[in-house]
């Protein structure tokens, strides 16, 4: 609505989630700081990865991901 009040339409949404959605929430329920982000990613194994990058695509396969990216025309 905001970028349409401004003139603008959307031409294309690409929706690009990663897994980081997953493993950042992961990360603050053990209370661990994002700032430890590597160390504690690699706890949490491969196999956990790569489900939460499959979720991901999935998610924005459904246009349902926590991230996109607007590309914008004008209307005028």
């Amino acid at each position: 609505m905001a970028f349409e009040a401004a003139g603008f339409q959307a031409s294309h949404t690409t929706f690009d989630s990663g897994p980081f959605q997953f493993y950042a929430s992961e990360l603050y329920e053990r209370d661990i700081p994002l700032t430890h982000e590597r160390t504690e990613i690699a706890r949490l194994g491969s196999a956990t990865m790569q489900q939460m990058r499959k979720r991901s695509s999935e998610l924005n396969r459904q246009q349902l991901g926590d991230q996109a990216a607007f590309y914008l025309k004008t209307t005028v």
